[in-house]
């Protein structure tokens, strides 16, 4: 088993240049898009709380190391029984090996659920490619053929999928980095991890926006996010985040103080430009 205290280990504080690629992998590839981060979080909160720049991004990154944390486990487990396909079983037994057995038991029941509407959608496009042979005869019976189709029916209620869950494309791309070149990942462990972590987002929120709500808070933070993680057994995990929010609040300030110089350097300049064309 990977060693728990290591989950945040590989955590890069320098953000200034995330289209980068010197020293290794480029931000936008190792995080999940803050952006769709902070939409799944702010669906949990009230109406009128708010959510702190730093908070979405101590979320990100524990999100981000987390996908990579289970796959390496999940690697692990392929590679001894030599296989190179990593599949949603391995998702699951990942999340049991690294204690996660509250989480492992449920992702369990929804893969094999997964798995019955996949068979069914697979009997259904079987289904199609035989009633199309049929049409394509009536086609050519009545020209004047069309789909009728309902418009509304592909309409979705509640909330879109999309802004339910992370995109699996980001989470696939993270997923891979920690893979060897030579593994592959099927599509069920993919949106596997992808329904575990929307999920883990959904529910560390909810537990730091009862703490705000408690305290009589609008604008959930950094420290919020530590302190839920800790409340639901995430011991192991919120303790380097604090180090790491505690490192991303020292490099906000620095960037504060320097904004604040450059900001002074440029009134100096201004009123030297002014001397100059006085005189």
């Amino acid at each position: 088993m990977v060693d728990n205290i290591n989950i945040l280990g590989s955590i890069n504080l320098d953000r200034e240049d995330t289209n980068s690629s010197e020293g290794g992998i480029k931000e936008q590839d190792r995080l999940l898009p803050i952006a769709i981060v902070g939409r799944i979080m702010k669906q949990i909160l009230p109406q009128n709380a708010k959510l702190s720049k730093e908070a979405k991004e101590t979320m990100q990154e524990c999100v981000s190391e987390f996908i990579s944390f289970v796959t390496g486990e999940a690697s692990d487990k392929c590679h001894k029984e030599k296989r190179k396909t990593l599949n949603g079983n391995d998702i699951c037994w990942a999340l049991g090996s690294l204690g996660f057995d509250d989480y492992a038991a449920p992702l369990k029941r929804y893969l094999h659920r997964y798995r019955e509407l996949e068979g069914d959608k697979a009997n259904q496009n079987k289904a199609a490619v035989g009633n199309n042979s049929i049409e394509e005869k009536e086609k050519d019976e009545l020209p004047n053929y069309r789909d009728r189709e309902d418009p509304n029916s592909s309409e979705e209620r509640g909330i879109n999928e999309q802004d339910r869950l992370l995109p699996i494309a980001n989470v696939g791309r993270i997923m891979n980095q920690i893979l060897p070149q030579n593994a592959k990942i099927s599509k069920e462990a993919k949106e596997t991890m992808q329904e575990c972590v929307s999920e883990f987002i959904s529910f560390v929120t909810a537990e730091a926006s009862d703490k705000c709500h408690k305290e009589k808070r609008k604008t959930l933070n950094g420290d919020d996010i530590c302190w839920a993680l800790g409340s639901l057994g995430f011991d192991d995990y919120a303790q380097p985040l604090k180090k790491y929010l505690h490192r991303y609040r020292e490099l906000e300030e620095e960037k504060s103080n320097q904004n604040k110089a450059a900001a002074g350097n440029n009134s100096t300049e201004e009123r030297g430009r002014d001397d100059q064309f006085l005189s």
